[in-house]
């Protein structure tokens, strides 16, 4: 308490008015300095921290210890004596991310029903309820809570795999045809929450989830392959993915070899480590793996374009995506008007269904795009994904 009294006396030092502000966020929301230090990789038993508000040399600073309490504020241009300094973009990057999340769970709030309780009671309890209907917005509002509030992610998350693993079961056990198509419908439903949760968790904190994206997006490879390769797409730019990948691939090809496959395509086509040659010879390497198929020749056919000529496969993708874009709207689009949707909305389209075996391929086909398209390129407004989900 010392600590902090200390520190709202010294607030004054701060003459910027938005740096001001800055500080208070930081000292209302306090996790938020667990995200900062989890981001600048501030080494454990570290006595001092530096936070730059502004420039990485004059500051001005607020002086933390390494355990997130607040110290001090220093005025722009007095040094900080604290052995770990962190720079002004990361403490930025990271009060605007709070931000984001704030209008993000507002904009939950606006369209949620609830019944008078905290927004955020009405959040957890729309997740825990209907997982299966979980939308990018709800994710999005979800990560942003996870990243403000108290709230274990970790259970979150828990209960949205758990609830796929029941599906799953119940999936397995029926045996009325109306019952399974029932199942079916609602565990692809839970498949794209889950890969929704994954991105949107990543988007937010990647420092503080990325360990829990990377074993969630291998671990359910084989229950879902939206899921596997969402995971692989925040993790593209963090991680050297190929090995990892390869080995939980042949861990599950025996038993689910066209998405193992998938997935193992999908982690060597994100590896920008290696050049054309060296991704095509371990393309044949994961195919040696899985039993030889029409199916299985398809996915090498498409992965080995996708590796040698980007362009041609992403325009492949489109194609098709175009074609699944006119159908969601009634199959009414002649061929001139289906040119005059846009790339990105026929991509899209194409991720938001491809989930079915028959898919893989032009999923494949799109992955030089898809593993490098931004969050909102993923997804699709919900009128279109409606009428996707309702097409037969």
């Amino acid at each position: 308490m010392g600590h902090a009294h200390h520190f709202l006396t010294r607030l004054d030092r701060l003459t910027d008015d938005g740096q001001l502000e800055d500080a208070k966020l930081l000292y209302n929301f306090p996790q938020l300095l667990q995200v900062i230090l989890a981001r600048a990789k501030v080494p454990d038993q570290t006595e001092r921290v530096a936070l730059s508000l502004a420039d990485p040399i004059d500051g001005p600073w607020i002086i933390i210890t390494g355990t997130g309490k607040f110290v001090t504020c220093l005025a722009k241009g007095m040094r900080p004596n604290a052995v770990v300094q962190v720079a002004p973009d990361v403490v930025l990057g990271v009060l605007a991310a709070s931000t984001q999340a704030a209008a993000y769970i507002e904009a939950f709030a606006s369209y949620a029903p609830r019944s008078g309780g905290p927004v955020e009671q009405a959040l957890l309890g729309w997740v825990t309820k209907r997982p299966e209907h979980v939308n990018l917005k709800d994710a999005l509002a979800l990560a942003g809570l996870a990243l403000l509030g108290p709230n274990s992610v970790v259970d979150v998350l828990s209960h949205f795999y758990s609830f796929g693993a029941e599906l799953e079961q119940a999936l397995a056990l029926a045996r009325h045809p109306k019952q399974r198509r029932q199942l079916k419908d609602r565990l692809s439903r839970c498949q794209l929450a889950q890969a929704h949760m994954l991105v949107a968790l990543f988007a937010f904190d990647e420092a503080r989830f990325g360990s829990i994206t990377f074993d969630l997006a291998l671990g359910f490879a084989r229950q879902s392959t939206p899921v596997a390769v969402r995971g692989l797409w925040a993790l593209r730019a963090t991680r050297h993915l190929e090995a990892d990948c390869v080995d939980h691939f042949q861990r599950e090809s025996v038993l689910h070899p066209s998405h193992a496959l998938t997935v193992g395509i999908a982690a060597l086509i994100a590896n920008d480590s290696l050049n054309i040659a060296e991704k095509i010879n371990r393309l044949a390497q994961l195919a040696s793996l899985v039993p030889d198929s029409a199916h299985v020749r398809e996915l090498v056919k498409c992965a080995t374009t996708a590796i040698a000529m980007p362009e041609v496969s992403v325009r492949h993708a489109v194609e098709m995506g175009r074609d699944l874009y006119a159908r969601a709207v009634g199959d009414t689009m002649c061929s001139s008007e289906r040119e005059t949707i846009s790339e990105q909305t026929a991509l899209a389209t194409l991720y938001a269904v491809a989930r079915d075996e028959a898919h893989l391929p032009t999923l494949v086909s799109a992955m030089p795009h898809f593993l490098r398209s931004p969050l909102q390129g993923l997804y699709l407004p919900a009128n279109v994904l409606n009428g996707l989900q309702r097409r037969p």
